[in-house]
């Protein structure tokens, strides 16, 4: 078993894969881009099983205050995730 600390280090490396790309990168592409890429992006995620209830995942999103993104890609809401990013990562 993974010590805690070595645990937490996982956790970071695993949330700043799955949501690097979406919060970083994508933002800064032209809007017709940025959705063609938010939609395979959210195709991605969802096949992951645990994405949404991941502690690690949540507690990111909560120090970030963008607690409602999961359920943006869960529901494949590509122009409010858009939106929401938009206004957020000002």
């Amino acid at each position: 078993k993974d010590s805690p600390r070595l645990e937490m280090v996982k956790g970071s490396i695993y949330t700043h894969q799955l949501l690097g790309i979406l919060l970083y990168i994508l933002p800064n592409l032209k809007r017709s881009t940025r959705i063609k890429f938010m939609t395979m992006f959210c195709e991605k995620i969802n096949e992951f099983e645990d994405f949404e209830t991941n502690p690690y995942v949540l507690e990111y999103l909560k120090e970030l205050h963008l607690s409602k993104l999961i359920s943006y890609i869960k529901n494949m809401e590509i122009q409010k995730l858009d939106l929401y990013l938009k206004i957020k990562m000002m």
